[in-house]
């Protein structure tokens, strides 16, 4: 492998990296728990942070370690690219809770595989290009709808609630 640092984010301290996991939903299993312990530890990485995006961030990376993550990381790996989604963040929605009205998962993983590699430029308030990360949270109500949240500037994303059944 190459010393390249693409797709990693340069630290504060200048020095080392930090490489993002893709966790569609913030759903994971115990293998991939275990692939990510096991990275950690093979490369000593110092932190690893569990972001408010619901993903796992390996914080402290050495810049001739990060190519060899990404690539043990394999599909968990998610090297930032160019403004896109980055991720879709949910609640258990009817998966596991008792107040879930819809299937907020279902729906979350939906729209990362969606929107998962497109990049995104919009225009600023001054009509100039402004590129930005879009964050999709799915947050059902009680009421029974689900409205997505985005976050970010200038980002706005309406869609209507989707259900069980409803072809997402």
């Amino acid at each position: 492998m190459t010393n390249s640092t693409e797709g990693a984010i340069l630290q504060r301290d200048g020095r080392t990296w930090a490489v993002t996991t893709r966790i569609p939903a913030g759903i994971v299993t115990p293998e991939q728990l275990e692939t990510i312990a096991t990275v950690g530890r093979k490369y000593h990485v110092p932190i690893l942070k569990i972001t408010s995006g619901q993903r796992i961030l390996f914080a402290g990376v050495e810049p001739e370690d990060v190519p060899q993550v990404i690539g043990d990381l394999g599909p968990l790996a998610k090297p930032e690219t160019s403004p896109c989604v980055k991720f879709v963040q949910a609640c258990l929605g009817t998966d596991m809770c008792k107040f879930g009205k819809q299937d907020s998962t279902g729906l979350a993983r939906a729209l990362d595989e969606k929107f998962k590699d497109q990049a995104f430029r919009q225009r600023s308030r001054l009509g100039s290009p402004a590129a930005h990360a879009v964050v999709v949270k799915v947050i059902p109500g009680t009421s029974g709808s689900s409205q997505p949240q985005t976050d970010g500037p200038s980002s706005s994303v309406a869609m209507p609630a989707h259900g069980p059944g409803s072809g997402i």
